[in-house]
């Protein structure tokens, strides 16, 4: 007979797809940013805007970090290990939200504003997941 799977499973399945989605997305942010700063490096007349694709750049790398914590901490059982996703997430998202602004006011490209959008709802989505979790996981283990 199986044994059954504890309570927090569920929870733990829907964070840890989330996570791996960010991932996914964080990743391929990351790479773009890599290839606008590197690429198109004399395209950015002032130190300023190069300034803001590095902190973007930058960002982005503690994104992909707090990620593989949020999964080390799902796969191990550890509840702490959510909670800096979490916090950073709730940093990110208005971020993200006044980028999606930028990007309509300046009539960026569709795919920019549909990217952008998505990783929003991303976000907007994991962070009561992994609050729910953190919690089942913390009374439960």
């Amino acid at each position: 007979m199986p044994t059954p799977e504890p309570r927090f499973y569920p929870a733990k399945k829907a964070v840890s797809a989330l996570a791996l989605l960010q991932l996914m997305l964080a990743t391929v942010h990351y790479v773009e940013n890599s290839l606008v700063l590197h690429r198109n490096y004399d395209d950015f007349y002032h130190a300023e805007s190069r300034l803001v694709v590095a902190v973007v750049w930058a960002f982005t790398l503690c994104w992909i970090l707090v990620t593989l914590t949020l999964l080390f901490g799902t796969i191990t059982n550890r509840p702490p290990l959510l909670l800096p996703h979490i916090v950073f997430s709730v940093i990110w998202l208005p971020f993200k939200l006044i980028v999606l602004i930028i990007l309509f006011i300046s009539s960026a490209r569709i795919s920019s504003i549909l990217f952008t959008s998505f990783t929003i709802v991303i976000i907007a989505m994991s962070i009561p997941c992994e609050w729910h979790c953190y919690n089942v996981m913390h009374l439960l283990l």
